[in-house]
């Protein structure tokens, strides 16, 4: 378990309190048959897959980019790091990601 993921799993719950649903509401409405998942994705243990990610911020009434965003910070940081190192040695990478 990485910082990101306990970010992420921080994300998940307050979204889910927010909408005032319990981990067994959750796991009702995503079909999932214990809500043992539900827990470890909130207390970052595990990463939901992209689908139920999605899934997930349909049902909280809230975007990806809100739940990936200290994730999306340390691919940035990483990103520019290897790109300023890139650059020191000579190399011009073709493109940035986004």
């Amino acid at each position: 378990m990485n910082v990101s993921d306990r970010y992420i799993g921080y994300r998940l719950r307050d979204a889910r309190k927010r909408m005032h649903l319990s981990q067994d509401q959750v796991m009702r409405a995503m079909g999932l048959r214990s809500k043992n998942r539900i827990s470890q994705w909130e207390r970052g243990v595990r990463v939901p897959s992209i689908k139920n990610l999605l899934k997930l911020t349909v049902l909280y009434k809230t975007t990806p980019d809100e739940i990936l965003y200290e994730f999306r910070q340390e691919a940035s940081r990483s990103i520019d790091l290897f790109l300023k190192e890139e650059y020191r040695n000579g190399d011009q990478p073709k493109a940035r990601p986004p």
